[in-house]
């Protein structure tokens, strides 16, 4: 009841048909395929050479950026304290690799947000910031999901508005003061309920639960277009400024 057939003058591999009611599979032919390229091997960690003036060392990290980014516009602003460059502002909406800025050791304050309008940037990952020692970052307008490259920086001030953030667990010991996470798929702030917060913005986002919010020392709060309606969990704050737009009237 089976037959085999060998399909095209090139077929080295036969398709195998089964015939008549009997019949319980049929076996596609083979399909060649072209060998993948080998994929190129990664970058090596880039490092400054030693010698460099603050200026030398920002003009060689822009290099570094735009060659890896080849839409980075060469430009930015850096400031210097005592010969070390300590911050660090650049236009990252068409950045993919941040890992050069890395190099400037001394860094601070690092802002890497997208600028452009009400567009996201390219930028998912903050693995080029691990090593720093910031303590303050601004990364909004982004696609980043994962905050784990920043567990363990002193980080005092962190701004990572319109990202893809849905977890805060590695900020749970961080020394934030200031947290703004708008419009980013956080479920839960009980990672972040001990934190010192004194200003938090969490609006349009789809957290349910905010009992955490009790034990913080809030002053200036965000929580316009969601669920907030219970201010008896502020009973320890000491709010100086509150938004609360589109949250259910219970709220006040």
């Amino acid at each position: 009841p089976y037959q085999t057939l060998a399909l095209g003058p090139s077929a080295t591999r036969p398709t195998t048909l089964a015939v008549g009611a009997g019949a319980l599979a049929v076996a596609a032919p083979f399909a060649w395929r072209r060998p993948r390229p080998p994929v190129p091997p990664p970058d090596p960690p880039f490092t400054l050479p030693d010698g460099l003036s603050p200026a030398d060392q920002v003009k060689a990290v822009y290099a570094e950026l735009r060659r890896r980014n080849l839409r980075f516009p060469m430009v930015g602003r850096w400031r210097e304290e005592e010969g070390r460059v300590v911050r660090l502002d650049i236009p990252a909406g068409d950045i993919t690799d941040l890992s050069p800025v890395g190099a400037l050791v001394h860094l601070r304050h690092v802002g890497c947000g997208c600028g452009n309008g009400n567009l996201r940037g390219n930028l998912q990952s903050l693995n080029g910031l691990r090593d720093l020692q910031l303590t303050s970052l601004e990364c909004v307008h982004q696609q980043v999901s994962n905050l784990d490259p920043l567990a363990g920086m002193p980080l005092g001030r962190l701004e990572a508005g319109w990202n893809d953030i849905a977890d805060l667990g590695p900020l749970a010991s961080l020394p934030l003061a200031e947290l703004m996470v708008n419009s980013n798929p956080v479920a839960s702030l009980k990672p972040i309920a001990d934190l010192p917060l004194a200003k938090l913005g969490v609006g349009h986002t789809p957290v349910t639960d905010w009992t955490p919010l009790e034990r913080m020392p809030l002053r200036i709060l965000a929580v316009s277009g969601t669920g907030f309606s219970d201010f008896r969990v502020l009973k320890n704050a000491r709010l100086e400024w509150l938004t609360a737009e589109g949250c259910p009237e219970a709220a006040w």
